[in-house]
């Protein structure tokens, strides 16, 4: 008889055990839950200072910073800005000889974004 008494105390103790690493999930999953609702509004923030412009034309390799120039060149002379307003620039896609890549440029702040689209 104790020695089923012993048993049953230990499968108490296991649930307990069990019940108390749910209630770790529970809460690990809500916190999950928070950050993944916190970077999917950080991931939105971070989209609203982009656009994608199309037609500019690719000079073989460009990097980041010769592409950022050519916006900014492009802005200024379409625009008349006098100012940056051009965080950064990149080409999208893969190279292709005869075509050239639409580019992704994050501007300074999102307020350029909004005069933009007015």
């Amino acid at each position: 008889m104790e020695e089923v008494l012993a048993k049953l105390d230990k499968l108490d103790q296991g649930q307990k055990q069990i019940r108390s690493a749910i209630q770790n999930l529970k809460q690990c999953n809500a916190k999950i839950a928070e950050f993944d609702q916190r970077l999917a509004q950080l991931e939105r923030v971070s989209r609203e200072k982009n656009i994608v412009m199309y037609g500019l034309e690719e000079a073989g390799k460009e990097d980041w910073e010769e592409i950022t120039n050519k916006v900014e060149e492009f802005l200024k002379a379409s625009f008349g800005f006098t100012y940056r307003v051009v965080d950064l620039a990149d080409r999208i896609g893969v190279y292709k000889k005869d075509k050239s890549r639409p580019i992704r440029i994050k501007f300074v702040t999102v307020r350029f974004n909004e005069i933009r689209s007015s």
